[in-house]
């Protein structure tokens, strides 16, 4: 795992935060989440009343109880019925981040940071943190993967 913390406009940003906001550039509202209990934590925070189930209880990093498949495939059915039908009656909204959009992330090592500077435009913020100003969610999140992927691993 190479980042330690991400935020968008400066407020902290997870993984449904981040595909939220992408979806949200073209009018596209998450409507059901499914996950760990932090990501649908998460849903429910970003998102509002969106439908989530919880299908693991994450025990550590790499780790997490899971649900049986058989367990959870009726809950998400069920979810995914009702999280239909509120789209149908236009209950959810997409997830807009107004420009421009500053991307931060603060990565587990310095190192990785001073790779992810040598993307255009990024400014360094920190010993182990960097930043990024873009126009649409689409350049952001093209640039949050390219951070990833020019941090490397550790």
């Amino acid at each position: 795992m190479q980042v330690h913390s991400a935020t968008l406009n400066d407020k902290p940003m997870g993984e449904i935060m981040l595909n939220a906001a992408l979806a949200g550039h073209f009018a596209v509202p998450v409507a059901l989440v499914t996950g760990d209990q932090l990501a649908t934590a998460e849903a429910r925070e970003v998102l509002g009343d969106v439908e989530t189930v919880t299908v693991k209880i994450a025990k550590g990093r790499g780790a997490a109880d899971c649900l049986p498949p058989a367990k959870t495939a009726a809950i998400i059915r069920q979810a995914a019925q009702r999280a239909v039908q509120k789209a149908l009656e236009r209950k959810y909204a997409p997830f807009v981040v107004r420009p421009p959009i500053t991307l931060g992330i603060e990565f587990v090592r310095s190192i990785q940071a001073e790779r992810a500077e040598l993307m255009p435009g990024a400014k360094r913020t920190g010993a182990r943190s960097v930043e990024w100003v873009g126009e649409d969610m689409p350049s952001v999140y093209r640039t949050w993967r390219a951070f990833v992927y020019l941090a490397g691993s550790p």
